[in-house]
């Protein structure tokens, strides 16, 4: 089982969302510690060696997972259009 570490600018994104979605989008990821890799809505980002994007609605978390720590490292996370 993955652990999850969040990034400060990760923290300040989800702080400023409503406190509605941001229960769901906490879920959601510890939903992935059992399998961060592979799921739906799960992708691996081209150019980057373990780095992934989990898509929750119009949501996105950029996260990268250390396997030798057991640690999923989310990045960043905010809406669509401010992340890409």
């Amino acid at each position: 089982m993955y652990t999850v570490r969040f990034s400060k600018k990760a923290e300040k994104a989800l702080n400023k969302i409503d406190h509605v979605m941001k229960r769901r989008v906490l879920q959601k990821i510890e939903n992935i510690t059992a399998s961060p890799k592979n799921g739906p809505n799960i992708k691996k980002i081209q150019g980057f060696y373990d780095r992934y994007r989990y898509r929750i609605g119009d949501f996105r978390v950029i996260y990268e997972v250390i396997d030798s720590d057991l640690v999923v490292w989310v990045l960043e996370s905010d809406w669509r259009g401010n992340i890409y």
